[in-house]
């Protein structure tokens, strides 16, 4: 009986321990069908570069087309540099409309161009990274960068 009790308790234990994600994420909205996860930005080896995920949805449209697969979400991991206006894409993962991996890569090396010029996507997750935005929406993670 005694036996049964613990092997109960151990079976609670671990499933609470599984079901519990390795990392929160705080999807926010920062341009239409463009979201970044604010949990996901962090500091980067040089002051005021960051990196952070990003997903794109298509919203009434496929995003783009791979191999014949039409694509409708687009997750990211970019780095930025918030001092020279300069961001690139570090991984790529694009999905079909059931949410399968269509394609992935690791280096990617898409550069970002124009990323002060409003209107692109790059500008979106620059005036939400690099200004005031993400520490008026996160005071908790107040990092007193100011350029």
């Amino acid at each position: 009986m005694k036996f049964n009790f613990i092997k109960g308790m151990l079976a609670v234990a671990v499933m609470a321990f599984v079901s519990v994600p390795a990392f929160a994420m705080s999807w926010i909205q920062i341009g239409e069908g463009h979201y970044i996860d604010v949990d996901s930005i962090r500091p980067a080896t040089e002051y005021g570069t960051y990196t952070f995920d990003t997903q794109y949805l298509g919203v009434n449209v496929p995003l783009e087309e791979i191999n014949g697969q039409k694509i409708w979400t687009i997750r990211t991991n970019s780095f930025i540099d918030c001092r020279n206006a300069y961001g690139k894409t570090l991984t790529y993962t694009a999905l079909d409309a059931n949410n399968k991996v269509v394609t992935r890569g690791k280096n990617v090396q898409k550069q970002w161009l124009d990323i002060r010029t409003p209107g692109n996507r790059a500008y979106e997750s620059y005036s939400f990274v690099c200004t005031d935005r993400y520490i008026n929406n996160y005071p908790r993670f107040h990092r007193l960068w100011w350029y």
